[in-house]
C-alpha cells in the first residue's frame, strides 16, 4: 500500500500520455480534413470564377450583338421614307410614261416616213 501513490502516478501519466497521443492524432486528422475541405474549396472557386469570366465574357458578347441590332434597326427606312420613295416612284414613272409617249410618236414618224419613202 505504500507504493499505490506512485502506481497511480504512473498509471495517471500513462493514461496522460495516452489522451495527449490521442489529441495529436485527432489534431492531425483534422488538419488532412481541413486541408481536403479547403482544397476542394479553392477548386471549386477556381471553377465557379471561370464560369462567371466565361458567362462574362458571352454577356459582353450579347451585348455588343444587341447594339448592332440597335444600330441596324435604327438604320432601317422609316414609312416617311417609303412615303417620299414613293412619291419619287410616281414622279419617275410619269416620266417614263411621257417618255413612253415620244419614242412611241418618234417610231409612228419613222413608219410613216419609211411608208412614204417605200410608196414613191
Amino acid at each position: 500500500m505504500k507504493f499505490w501513490p506512485i502506481i497511480h502516478l504512473a498509471i495517471s501519466l500513462f493514461i496522460l500520455w495516452v489522451c495527449w497521443s490521442l489529441r495529436q492524432l485527432a489534431i492531425q486528422e483534422v488538419n488532412k480534413i481541413v486541408s481536403a475541405a479547403v482544397a476542394a474549396l479553392t477548386k471549386t472557386d477556381d471553377e465557379a470564377e471561370e464560369a462567371i469570366d466565361d458567362h462574362e465574357g458571352r454577356l459582353t458578347r450579347v451585348e455588343k450583338d444587341v447594339e448592332q441590332i440597335r444600330t441596324d434597326l435604327n438604320d432601317l427606312p422609316t414609312m416617311a421614307n417609303f412615303k417620299e420613295l414613293s412619291g419619287e416612284m410616281k414622279v419617275v414613272a410619269k416620266g417614263v410614261e411621257q417618255l413612253q409617249k415620244g419614242v412611241n410618236r418618234i417610231e409612228n414618224h419613222f413608219m410613216e416616213e419609211g411608208m412614204k419613202g417605200a410608196k414613191s
